[in-house]
């Protein structure tokens, strides 16, 4: 009984390693590419372009950040552009923080995308009072 429990508390340890993964071959340049300042301005360069298609983010699920709009609505409405690379699970350091930099990114472009549409006369969806 003894050496189960030994057992069962060495497996268990091993799965709590804290070292993030290591993956040297993964290019992050699309994630790096994402710069938080023009965020505002990539928006309305697309919306010019009538892609009114909204950021997601990858993580435990997908994620449209910067409006309250249900994901199903703007799926259905305007469709949506993920941000591949991004997740709930960092490879490293550097990709945990171009993971933060890109929900910045997206939450920024899609607050100015929602606002630009409403001003074009689209319906958004607007969430009932409460």
């Amino acid at each position: 009984m003894k050496a189960l429990f030994i057992s069962i508390f060495i497996i268990v340890l091993c799965g709590c390693n804290k070292m993030p993964r290591q993956s040297p071959h993964v290019d992050y340049s699309p994630l790096r590419s994402l710069r938080v300042e023009s965020a505002v301005n990539d928006a309305r360069r697309a919306a010019q372009a009538r892609d009114y298609r909204f950021l997601v983010v990858y993580g435990f699920g997908a994620e449209v950040l910067g409006v309250e709009t249900p994901i199903d609505f703007i799926t259905t409405k305007f469709g949506l552009h993920g941000i591949e690379q991004t997740s709930d699970c960092p490879e490293n350091a550097e990709h945990a923080m171009l993971i933060e930099n890109a929900r910045i990114y997206a939450e920024r472009y899609n607050r100015e995308l929602e606002s630009l549409l409403k001003g074009l006369g689209y319906d958004v969806w607007v969430p009932p009072p409460q």
